[in-house]
């Protein structure tokens, strides 16, 4: 088959389609690019979630644990374990 066309203008249409191509990579790569940021802050935002989450419980078991006298109990059981060792 004989090409007919001029040189300049061939070079157009060649270089047209690939700029075609190279629009659709990049526009697949931005959106990839997009994607990871949405699953990035949406790991960020859950994370801070679950940390505020741990958090207030912590603080719950704790204010729980001083209100029974926790501390109270520890050193009771120390005396009589102490004084189970002096026995045996």
């Amino acid at each position: 088959m004989i090409n007919l066309l001029p040189p300049e203008y061939a070079m157009r249409i060649r270089f047209g389609r690939l700029n075609a191509v190279l629009r659709k990579w990049i526009i697949g790569a931005l959106g990839a690019v997009g994607g990871l940021l949405i699953i990035f802050a949406g790991g960020w935002i859950y994370l801070s979630s679950q940390t505020h989450d741990l958090q207030s419980q912590l603080n719950k078991t704790n204010s729980s644990l001083q209100t029974q006298n926790l501390a109270k109990v520890q050193k009771d059981a120390a005396d009589v374990t102490s004084d189970i060792k002096i026995i045996n």
